[in-house]
């Protein structure tokens, strides 16, 4: 009689369990490595019905090497000319309409002066006071493999972070710290430079001078002239950081840098003194994963308006001069914005695209079907928003209501950096070095 009590109690405590479970079987509360797998995975691609025609127009290749490094080297757009760049391949300079190579820049090779040889700053160990993650590990040996690799094909230089192009030059830095300035017309060499740490995202040439941000949290101000250091700015790095780094972007008198902490300074052109300083995306949680905060894609100049969004999923419009926050709202990502007369388009670290009112921030319509495909920054092409994925993948999205518009692909590799749309066409370039080139129709 005992024991079909004890029972009775054992199957009424079964039954409560399974109700307040939401009905999960058994199977379940163990855990089904099966849905544990599929819930980590990129969300599969389902077919869609193309509303705008999108044309290859052409393709070209810049070189090879980025492999895992965690680059984001994209192409810059100058006076009908496309500029890019990769870790092996030179300085390569195409025409925009047709894509034929216009110019090639592979700098001199010397035996033994191979990229970090000389300097252990660059990938042969993180930087002091930083935390090294798994990806971070696998990138540093990664180049540390590089190196070795390009000591004995006599390559001197791994170019990284992409060129900027701009008042007729092209500027590129190095793994090493090196900055390189070539004309843009022709290709040659102008001046090299000396910076403090390696250099993984694009320089910005403007107003005189070309900024370089480098991985140790500085931005180096180098006269456009000679290379000459006219000053430089410094921020304290968090102990843990998204792999990349802000590009500059150029005001009138100012520049605006996303920084690792989270951080928007605006610093004075004439001599590097920080003007004011915003938390973007604020470092808040109990790890340091969870404070992670970076701003890693450029922020956008619209009038007297900048935008600026962060890993924290934060993003923020603040009036350019004062720094004084318009709005801010909890949907961004380190990877960048686009903004439209009435839109700032983002997507964040899950995989969700976002069309915020540009006025209020408030969300006029979100996307989430690319979850976990590791998204770039969107831009924006005509009437779309455009994003590309960890499988080459660009997707187009309508602005109005984010539902996907067009779907191509642009090789098998990753895209990390954001896509660049000049003249009406867009530009992806992959991390096999594949540059292609798309219009509407």
């Amino acid at each position: 009689m005992n024991r079909n009590v004890a029972m009775k109690r054992l199957l009424a405590v079964l039954a409560l369990v399974f109700v307040l479970s939401g009905c999960t079987t058994i199977k379940g509360w163990f855990g089904s490595k099966t849905d544990d797998k599929k819930a980590t995975e990129p969300a599969e691609l389902t077919d869609i019905t193309p509303s705008v025609k999108v044309t290859k127009l052409w393709s070209a290749n810049a070189g090879k090497g980025e492999g895992r490094l965690g680059l984001q080297q994209g192409p810059a757009v100058a006076d009908g000319r496309v500029y890019a760049a990769a870790v092996e391949g030179g300085v390569r300079a195409f025409d925009l309409q047709t894509g034929k190579q216009v110019w090639e820049y592979e700098p001199e090779k010397r035996r033994g002066d191979a990229p970090g040889s000389s300097s252990g700053q660059v990938a042969d160990e993180p930087a002091a006071g930083e935390e090294e993650t798994k990806a971070a590990k696998r990138a540093r040996k990664e180049a540390a493999k590089l190196a070795k690799k390009a000591a004995k094909r006599k390559i001197e230089w791994r170019f990284s972070g992409g060129p900027g192009a701009g008042d007729g030059l092209v500027a590129i830095g190095t793994l090493d710290g090196q900055v390189i300035a070539l004309d843009a017309s022709s290709g040659t060499e102008k001046w090299r430079a000396k910076v403090s740490s390696e250099v993984i995202t694009a320089p910005v040439i403007g107003q005189g001078l070309v900024l370089v941000r480098t991985n140790d949290g500085r931005v180096t101000a180098l006269d456009a002239g000679n290379g000459e250091r006219r000053w430089f700015y410094a921020s304290e790095l968090p102990s843990l950081t998204v792999r990349g780094n802000a590009p500059v972007t150029i005001g009138p008198g100012v520049a605006f840098v996303g920084n690792d902490d989270g951080t928007l300074s605006a610093l004075s052109l004439a001599d590097g003194r920080e003007v004011w300083g915003q938390a973007i995306g604020a470092p808040e949680g109990r790890t340091e994963l969870d404070r992670m905060a970076d701003v890693d894609g450029a922020p956008v100049l619209d009038g007297t308006t900048v935008y600026a969004t962060s890993f924290k999923k934060q993003t923020m419009a603040l009036e350019g001069p004062s720094g004084r926050p318009l709005w801010r709202k909890d949907n961004g990502g380190a990877g960048g914005l686009g903004v439209t007369s009435s839109l700032v388009v983002v997507s964040d670290p899950a995989g969700t695209v976002w069309g915020l009112d540009r006025f209020s921030g408030s969300a006029t319509w979100s996307n989430p079907a690319l979850a976990r495909r590791s998204l770039t920054g969107p831009s924006i092409q005509g009437d779309y928003a455009v994003v590309g994925d960890l499988d080459g993948y660009v997707h187009w999205m309508k602005l109005d209501t984010g539902e996907f518009a067009a779907r191509e692909r642009a090789g098998g590799d990753p895209i990390r950096a954001k896509p660049v749309v000049v003249d009406g066409i867009l530009l992806v370039q992959n991390v096999d070095g594949q540059i292609t080139a798309f219009g509407l129709q």
